[in-house]
């Protein structure tokens, strides 16, 4: 019985607060290389407005692949021990498109509004995650540090390996090679 109970404990630890980082031989998500973050703003006190007229910081997914993707039941987080932190509602990302959130921990404003809002002073990571069925394993993340107003930060190009700041940032488009800083 101790055993069952203990098996217990150790399912719901990883159920609740265990993300699954794609540990050594653990299985990886299928769109792992094909979804990204591609670029986020965790500053915005001028780039662009949300719906309400608001400059709120935001996140914008890439899809490299052919295919559209409903990213509904995936996650987003800024928390890597809570992976499940705000859960994608039923939304398209069209292949080889961009889809913003807004991370403003103002749900109330609209599906695309996350609960939780980006640490622009202290830095913090960034993280998306597939859907439970899978696992809640990792498609993309980024660990960043201080942001500038207004600077973003993305790959260049679009969903490849080099990450670098735009001072002109292109929020639902391809990222031009505009360095900031």
């Amino acid at each position: 019985m101790c055993r069952t109970i203990r098996l217990f404990v150790i399912s719901i630890l990883i159920t609740v607060g265990g993300c699954r980082d794609n540990p050594a031989g653990a299985e990886e998500s299928p769109l792992k290389g094909i979804l990204f973050i591609n670029e986020f703003l965790a500053s915005n006190r001028s780039v662009n407005a949300d719906e309400q007229g608001d400059y709120e910081d935001w996140i914008e997914l890439y899809n490299a692949g052919e295919i559209d993707v409903n990213l509904g039941g995936m996650y987003l987080t800024d928390n890597f021990t809570q992976c499940a932190r705000w859960i994608i509602p039923d939304t398209v990302i069209p292949a080889g498109g961009f889809l913003l959130f807004w991370a403003d921990n103002e749900v109330t404003e609209g599906p695309l509004h996350t609960n939780f809002k980006l640490n622009a002073s202290n830095g913090e990571e960034l993280g998306l995650y597939d859907r439970e069925v899978q696992g809640l394993l990792l498609i993309d993340s980024i660990s960043f540090n201080t942001q500038q107003r207004d600077t973003s930060y993305g790959h260049y190009p679009d969903g490849k390996n080099s990450w670098q700041f735009f001072s002109t940032p292109t929020p639902g488009k391809a990222n031009k090679g505009r360095r900031g800083r």
